[in-house]
Order: C-alpha cells, then structure tokens, then sequence
C-alpha cells in the first residue's frame, strides 16, 4: 500500500469516527426536585448607595505647615496633577476647588483617592510616592477653592457636603 493510499484510509477512518460520535446528544441527569422544595435563596448584603459610613476623619500631619504646602504644590506640578485637574478647577479630572467630591475630601480621602488611584483615569501614585509626599500634596489640595466654601480647611469636607 503506497503511503497517499495509507494517509487517505487513515483519514477517512478519522471522519468516520468522528461521525460516529454523538457529543451533542448528551443530556446532563440532574435528580428531580422533591415536592415542595423552593430553589436555593441567596442573600445579598443591603448596600444602599448614598447612605454615610459613620468614620472618623484623619488629620493631615503637614496641615497648616508652609514648607509642607510648598512642596506639595511642586509635587502637584512634578506629577502633572494640573494635566488632568487644571489649578485645581477640573478638567479632564473633577474640580477640587468645590465642595463635591466624588470619592470624600477628608484627608485621608484624599489621600487614598492619590495613594490608591480611582477607576476612570485616576492613577495610583502610591507606588510611585512615599506617604510623607502624598500627605504634603493632600496639603496643597486642600488649600485651593475659595476659603468661604471650605471653613474647615484641615478637615476638608466629607462626600456629602457636611462638615465632619
């Protein structure tokens, strides 16, 4: 037998087989529910979006410390912070002048929101910056917006409006 006639028998008893296997016709046996039996009931957690978490906001440790506020602002132009939040007024990222802030503006809301990044474009510097200079920026961030809008300054304003 010459080696196409072999290559070609070899083939055809591939197809043949394949054929003859019924994969498709396969039905999964599940026993039958017993009388009476209601499906299994999943519990979800009651998350009711706006409701505030009670917490305790986190004092700056360079609040009100010039040098600090200082090297936040370079920090805040170093690691383009102006690219996407302009001075401060938003742009491409939310303003931080106002007192609407998406992820919380305490502190160490602020803080997380820099050292974490947030989904939708904000990266996480954390890896990126030691706490000491994320704190010194959290500084600089706080300071700009008008000081009518923001009386309590150190404590910045938590996520819905409300002094903390």
């Amino acid at each position: 037998m010459s080696a196409r006639l072999w290559c070609a028998a070899v083939a055809a008893a591939g197809v043949m087989a394949a054929a003859a296997c019924d994969r498709d016709s396969r039905v999964e046996r599940r026993p039958a529910p017993v009388a009476g039996a209601r499906p299994q009931v999943v519990t979800q957690i009651p998350l009711v979006p706006g409701e505030p978490v009670a917490r305790t906001p986190v004092r700056n440790p360079f609040d009100g410390n010039a040098g600090a506020l200082e090297e936040g602002a370079r920090l805040y132009d170093w690691f383009n912070c102006s690219g996407c939040h302009f001075a401060g007024g938003g742009g491409i990222g939310p303003p931080l002048m106002d007192e609407d802030w998406i992820y919380g503006g305490d502190p160490d809301q602020i803080f997380d929101s820099i050292a974490s990044g947030r989904a939708n474009g904000m990266p996480a510097y954390g890896v990126r910056l030691a706490s000491d200079e994320i704190w010194k920026i959290v500084a600089y961030v706080q300071t700009l917006g008008d000081d009518a809008e923001r009386p309590a300054r150190g404590l910045g304003r938590s996520p819905t409006g409300n002094e903390p």
